[in-house]
């Protein structure tokens, strides 16, 4: 999934995609994909055990930082808009 599309790509451009053809169509921004308006999508979720949130902290703070985010990019993953980084930041000290 691109949000954007790589310079090397000409004559390529993002499409709006919709559900179902009454339906609206969305572009693949990264607030479109991260709030499930934009259908093709797979979420990746992170499940660990409580009592290895601890120790897990800091791996956890750079996935959920903006330093995890070109390495997202590289590996072809959209990354959660910035938002949604400050509220799984947030949520993660509450824990």
């Amino acid at each position: 999934m691109a949000t954007g599309l790589p310079p090397e790509t000409p004559g390529v451009k993002l499409v709006p995609v919709a559900v179902q053809s009454t339906d609206p169509a969305f572009l693949p921004t990264l607030e479109n994909v991260h709030s499930g308006d934009y259908p093709l999508r797979l979420p990746v979720r992170l499940v660990v055990r409580r009592e290895s949130v601890a120790a897990l902290k800091p791996l956890l703070r750079f996935l959920a930082g903006d330093a995890a985010v070109p390495h997202f990019e590289q590996a072809g993953l959209v990354p959660l808009p910035a938002s949604a980084r400050v509220q799984q930041l947030a949520a993660l000290e509450k824990m």
